[in-house]
């Protein structure tokens, strides 16, 4: 089981080589794919979430977007010039791409299958920003997590026009 974070970092100015550094110090994994995005895979959610987090706040000016998924993961090895490579295959990689392209800029999508794999509520890992969660019944659909901009930002999407 993998939990995978879809961001559109490269869209937004980031180098893959930072992207990269930033999962190292999770000790996830990378992939770039097509239209300025990244495909990063973690062992645990709580760990992804966190690097999703990270991503926003050093980012919080670039309006990253990112989906969180977690489930069975197709990945296929390979080597290209005798280095390893591997590669992860629909369905998973598509469903966290999803979920970051319905995300508002600057926002952490999570979705239900990786809210209910967290031990604790995902606003417990929020410090200054919105959380929300959406239900169907009694069932979690999805959690964002929209932090707060810094104070210098001259528009938010986490209320409107900043203040200075």
């Amino acid at each position: 089981m993998q939990t995978l974070l879809y961001a559109d970092a490269l869209r937004h100015g980031w180098q893959l080589a930072e992207v990269e550094l930033l999962a190292q110090q999770f000790d996830g994994r990378t992939q770039a794919c097509s239209g300025g995005g990244v495909l990063l895979s973690f062992d645990h959610p709580l760990v992804a979430l966190r690097a999703a987090l990270l991503l926003q706040k050093i980012g919080a000016d670039t309006g990253v977007s990112a989906g969180l998924t977690t489930g069975q993961c197709t990945v296929a090895h390979f080597k290209v010039d005798g280095k390893a490579c591997s590669l992860v295959l629909p369905p998973e990689a598509t469903r966290a791409e999803e979920r970051a392209r319905r995300a508002p800029p600057a926002t952490v999508v999570i979705g239900p299958e990786t809210h209910d794999l967290l031990a604790h509520c995902p606003a417990d890992e929020v410090e200054g920003g919105l959380v929300t969660t959406e239900c169907e019944g009694d069932r979690v659909t999805q959690v964002s997590i929209t932090l707060a901009p810094h104070v210098t930002a001259d528009l938010s999407t986490f209320a409107g026009p900043g203040m200075h």
